[in-house]
């Protein structure tokens, strides 16, 4: 239970907003912006019910690189490597989660080789940006 309020306090901080993150400008219409806004929205409230154990990672996993994805394409080029780099984030904090979950008996097995691959494709892809 204390590995739990631990991470608990761990991902606390990541919830307010970054330097980086009020750096990005997204180039996109009205639409698109709302698009944005509605998946960040969407992530954090996923991210909030896979932390406290009220749901699985699998939405959590697909918002976040749909997040990713709209993201991606609505930045200049000069920031995507930024926007890689919070995806990479935003999958490291949900395989500590599974990490945890697991250890403490309210995740299974399959839910941390799915984020953990998560992890691996945001590692790839973060890669791929940097060597552009």
């Amino acid at each position: 239970m204390v590995l739990l309020a631990m991470t608990f306090a761990f991902t606390a901080n990541s919830d307010e907003p970054t330097e980086e993150k009020s750096a990005l400008s997204f180039n996109t219409s009205d639409i698109g912006k709302e698009l944005l806004d509605t998946l960040a929205d969407s992530y954090e409230l996923r991210f909030q019910e896979y932390r406290s154990g009220r749901s699985g990672p699998a939405r959590l996993l697909e918002i976040n690189r749909e997040l990713y994805e709209q993201q991606r394409e609505s930045v200049a080029a000069d920031q995507r490597l930024i926007v890689a780099e919070q995806f990479l984030a935003r999958a490291k904090e949900i395989n500590a989660i599974a990490e945890i979950h697991l250890k403490h008996g309210t995740g299974t097995r399959m839910d941390l080789l799915d984020t953990r691959a998560s992890q691996l494709r945001a590692t790839i892809e973060l890669e791929n940006v940097a060597a552009l």
